[in-house]
């Protein structure tokens, strides 16, 4: 759009304009400045150097040792070239380590970009080619890349070495144009983006915490737990707690994925604050994580991405603990809205702007829409990042001068939302392809783009589904390359095309980012105007009388009495009209989530224990029944 048009637009009204009344703002309260996030984190340490900060599998540190590894990193950091904007790609282990590393960048006046290292190796070099670092932090044995390499651990910086004396060296000035992190989100132009946030954007962030968060817990210190990938900025939410005086508490990668294990760790370890997506948070309650006095958290944060009407109504029916729904894309640094369900009316609602945030609804043509009517949603304020890294034409096109207020930028969300009578804002969908997965921001496009590059293939498509359960799930759609434009292998033994691609995907994109089902077509359909028909694409979540299952198990049907019980409980659990003897629960797109319900219906129903491990080691249906066939068997549950 261009900023010409904009500039002709009328003035916003009060309602639009004016920040939240709910939520008091430093705007029309006149708060202080706001404080670098280093500067906090050391206050802390001068106020309680002994408390407890971190806890980990590799260790726990108090406030004072935490901050003596960060200065002696940062130290190493600046000896090896890092200055202000410095980009310092991280990637390491899960533990403390991470969270030293966080702060050593930023005492080091750097910006911190993080690589998760469960990605596969062509994510991270793509993203590395991208951001070009000056540095790359890892651990012995991790990442080897060709870029400058520091590692974590060497010279005595591992999280559990000694050392807490070390002097506190002042860093630079902190200032608050100086970049503070990229973190990479899906693209739809096929590659990965990556967003450029701000110190001053962070320092943001804090303030929301101290206005909209932090009082939920009184003054007592807290244990809030660590879930989210440090490679997702949910984990900045997370980890700002340590700016209160709490102790993160960093949940390891095989408890965050498992949530049987996670609401043991939660119980056993007493804690107080957990931010997870809905999804997870729907499994955590029906396995009782909100039962009971004394084992339950005080605070449950529901965030990235839409909380449905029944666990909305779920969750304000719930006693003993305060939920809190938030709302914000990476671009407006975590979080731009906030929603106390104890205060909550029966919509789901994102609810109102956190301190400084503006909020304006507009039509297509960037025009104010009257209260009650949907429009896209744009945020304003110091939360609004830096743009895209590497990216002007993107940066320019979604990064605007705010039309209403006439100073400072806004970011176009791409969110449909309208503003309740209360004020608050109701989200309802995209106004593009974008969906979220397990509170990771998905483009089909990136994934389609990745599929079509392989040589079998011809045509890709990736569109966003909903299961019979209700899961968003990512189904893709693939025509074979037509016979002389590439060259198809004549092996009468390779695998097909579905299979083929299952195995590329998993070596080029997250787990989040690979479809759940991956269907054959002779060829995807077109309208008209000669574009892709997604109308006309089969939805394999669904089923006529006429027709039978629109995507049918491939291979033999259930053999056994067994398997045809456990086939029923895979279809019913994964939303899918059918399961066959040899397809795999992963394949059909089980993840951590939905197998925990899983394997709770098979224990019931034939009165065995399985495991997670049980079931990923499980070649296909028939090898997991016969598994059950052979365990032990108790008394069934009814």
């Amino acid at each position: 759009m261009e900023l010409s048009r904009l500039s002709l637009l009328p003035a916003p009204s009060a309602a639009c304009a004016a920040p939240s009344r709910a939520l008091p703002t430093s705007r029309t309260e006149a708060g202080p400045p706001y404080e670098d996030v280093v500067t906090l984190f050391e206050r802390q340490v001068r106020a309680a150097p002994g408390r407890l900060a971190v806890s980990a599998a590799d260790g726990d540190l108090t406030f004072a040792q935490l901050d003596a590894r960060a200065n002696a990193l940062a130290d190493r950091l600046r000896a090896a070239g890092v200055t202000r904007e410095s980009r310092v790609a991280l990637c390491l282990r899960r533990g403390a380590g991470p969270v030293v590393a966080i702060l050593a960048v930023w005492k080091a006046a750097g910006a911190y970009v993080p690589l998760d290292p469960s990605y596969p190796p062509a994510r991270i070099e793509a993203i590395l080619d991208d951001c070009r670092p000056d540095v790359v932090l890892t651990d012995s044995g991790g990442l080897r890349t060709q870029h400058p390499t520091l590692l974590l651990d060497e010279d005595g910086d591992a999280p559990g070495a000694a050392g807490a004396d070390l002097p506190a060296e002042a860093g630079p000035p902190r200032d608050p144009g100086t970049l503070a992190y990229v973190i990479y989100t899906s693209g739809s132009t096929g590659k990965p983006k990556g967003v450029q946030v701000e110190r001053g954007s962070l320092a943001h962030l804090a303030r929301g915490h101290q206005q909209h968060l932090f009082p939920f817990l009184g003054e007592r210190p807290a244990r809030s737990a660590l879930t989210a990938a440090f490679s997702f900025d949910a984990s900045l939410n997370q980890m700002l707690w340590l700016l209160r005086g709490d102790s993160l508490w960093i949940v390891d990668d095989e408890t965050r994925r498992d949530a049987v294990a996670l609401v043991d760790y939660v119980r056993r370890n007493r804690i107080d604050v957990i931010d997870v997506t809905p999804t997870l948070l729907t499994v955590l309650m029906e396995l009782g994580l909100f039962e009971g006095e004394g084992s339950r958290p005080a605070l449950a944060i529901v965030a990235g991405e839409a909380t449905g009407p029944v666990l909305w109504k779920a969750l304000r029916a719930l006693p003993g603990t305060r939920f809190l729904n938030l709302y914000g894309p990476t671009e407006a640094t975590v979080y731009a809205t906030a929603q106390p369900l104890g205060s909550a009316g029966d919509v789901p609602s994102i609810g109102r702007p956190v301190v400084d945030t503006l909020a304006h609804v507009v039509d297509a043509e960037g025009r104010r829409v009257p209260d009650g009517a949907d429009g896209e949603l744009w945020l304003g304020g110091p939360g609004v990042a830096r743009g895209y890294w590497n990216r002007p034409d993107l940066t320019a096109e979604r990064f605007l001068d705010d039309p209403f207020e006439g100073r400072g930028r806004v970011y176009r969300t791409g969110d449909r939302v309208r503003r309740l009578p209360d004020g608050g804002l109701e989200f309802l969908g995209r106004v593009d392809d974008q969906v979220k997965i397990r509170g990771f921001r998905v483009e089909p496009g990136e994934v389609a783009d990745v599929l079509a590059r392989h040589p079998r293939v011809g045509q890709a498509a990736v569109v966003a589904r909903t299961d019979r359960t209700g899961a968003t799930r990512l189904v893709a759609y693939v025509a074979a390359a037509i016979a002389g434009e590439r060259h198809a292998s004549a092996d009468p033994g390779a695998a097909s095309l579905p299979d083929a691609l299952k195995a590329y995907a998993a070596e080029r994109l997250p787990d989040h980012l690979r479809p759940s089902l991956i269907l054959e077509l002779p060829r995807l359909p077109l309208n008209h105007h000669g574009k892709l028909d997604r109308e006309a694409l089969p939805d394999p979540y669904l089923t006529t009388e006429a027709d039978g299952p629109a995507h049918p198990p491939a291979g033999p049907p259930p053999r056994t009495a067994t398997e045809r019980t456990v086939a029923a409980l895979w279809a019913e659990n994964l939303g899918l009209p059918g399961v066959g003897r040899h397809d795999n629960y992963f394949d059909l797109g089980g993840d951590s989530l939905t197998v925990v319900r899983m394997i709770t219906r098979i224990t019931g129903r034939f009165g065995v224990t399985v495991s997670l491990r049980d079931v990923l080691g499980a070649a296909d249906l028939a090898e997991f029944c016969a598994l059950v066939d052979r365990a032990p068997r108790a008394e069934a549950t009814p």
